[in-house]
């Protein structure tokens, strides 16, 4: 097949769930420091993850406003706990 190119796309699903969470389960959670804590590093991580693609102005203008924003969140990066 001559002049034939294949084209990769990739939505971003795919990229977080591939490139990003592999990244995120490397981080070890148990440390004797954190004994006390009430959210993993894990969801710490994706949660900064989705202020800065989701382009927040600041912290306390990604805080989520309503139940469906935060089920919105925990859906789309997979953060079982908002640490907010």
């Amino acid at each position: 097949m001559k002049g034939t190119t294949t084209k990769q796309s990739f939505d971003f699903d795919t990229l977080y769930a591939e490139l990003v969470i592999p990244v995120f389960e490397r981080i070890d959670g148990a440390d004797e420091r954190r004994s006390n804590s009430s959210y993993t590093l894990q969801d710490a991580c994706k949660s900064a993850f989705a202020i800065y693609s989701l382009k927040a102005p600041s912290l306390f203008a990604f805080r989520p406003r309503t139940e469906a924003e935060i089920s919105n969140l925990q859906t789309i990066f997979r953060i079982d706990k908002l640490p907010f």
